[in-house]
């Protein structure tokens, strides 16, 4: 049988295990190399950009500004007093629902443990069930286990306490889970709505289709969901196919990026050969300042020679 002692040790390192992943966590959270993992919606929305490649490499990787490390934790109260649509404005449905989580425990376990050591605990702990087991069968008992079950004796009608509480805390978890279920089901709701209409809302991702001799895998597909979904289904797509064309237009893409940018060099060059012939002191017509008709002539070049690229 456990003992205080055991289970204060016990309670001890999961605290001290817990604080130092959250430490860990608001140290990492803040450094720059893990800014797109932490604030990727940030970056969606343009409200931070990357950090630029010029500069220390150490300032690109590591936050050296002394004073975020003094106010690391200062998101835990602001996330908490944010109301809810701003912060799914903010941070997303995930983290919205993430706190309900945490509350939503607080809802349950709180009335349960005032309940347990309102009338459980006195109701095992006033009998002298295993005082008495101790002194007869030599049974190993510490005082922490004479707030359990195990001390009521048996065939005591005690017993009928735990059963109506047992049915107690089973209806409350469950209403409770249901209440929370259809207020995050209706949240999510409201946020695809918000959201707008996408083809990822309505897709469903089929695997592992089996062999048919009859039929081929896109014919089963369909040949699935019409007999199944024929008021839901509107069309499928192989999924190798969609692979084979991503990638294709992938290179395509990576293609067209490395000739442009091997014509815009080309065309660099080209307008800053031009450059320094036209603003050569040798050069002067028309009796105006040769340096400034030069850059002129080349800037609308350079124009020229852009739009033609671009």
């Amino acid at each position: 049988m456990a003992t205080l002692v055991d289970i204060a040790v016990s309670a001890a390192i999961n605290i001290l295990s817990a604080f130092i992943f959250l430490l860990a966590f608001a140290i990492l959270r803040i450094q720059p190399f893990n800014d797109r993992v932490y604030f990727p919606k940030w970056y969606l929305k343009g409200l931070r950009s990357s950090a630029s490649h010029s500069g220390a490499f150490v300032r690109r990787v590591v936050n050296l500004d002394f004073r975020s490390y003094i106010r690391f934790l200062n998101w835990m109260p602001e996330a908490l007093k944010m109301p809810e649509p701003e912060l799914i404005d903010h941070a997303g449905l995930d983290s919205a629902v993430y706190l309900r989580i945490y509350l939503m425990g607080l809802k349950i376990f709180v009335p349960i443990a005032f309940l347990a050591w309102a009338v459980l605990v006195p109701v095992n702990y006033t009998n002298d069930t295993l005082k008495i087991a101790q002194l007869v069968s030599n049974v190993t008992a510490s005082d922490i286990d004479k707030l359990s079950i195990s001390n009521v004796p048996l065939k005591s009608q005690r017993f009928w306490t735990h059963i109506v509480m047992a049915y107690a805390f089973t209806f409350w978890t469950c209403r409770v889970l249901l209440k929370e279920y259809e207020k995050v089901a209706s949240m999510r709701l409201q946020f695809l709505s918000a959201e707008g209409r996408r083809p990822d809302q309505f897709t469903v991702l089929v695997r592992n289709v089996p062999p048919d001799p009859d039929e081929s895998v896109s014919e089963l597909v369909e040949h699935f969901f019409l007999v199944n979904h024929p008021h839901h289904y509107l069309t499928h797509q192989n999924g190798h196919l969609f692979v084979l064309s991503l990638v294709y237009c992938v290179n395509i893409y990576c293609w067209g990026d490395l000739w442009e940018m091997v014509l815009d060099i080309k065309y660099t060059s080209y307008f800053l050969d031009k450059l320094s012939v036209a603003t050569h002191p040798s050069v002067s017509s028309f009796g105006l300042n040769s340096k400034g008709l030069g850059k002129g002539l080349v800037m609308e070049e350079a124009k020229c020679g852009s739009h033609m690229v671009y």
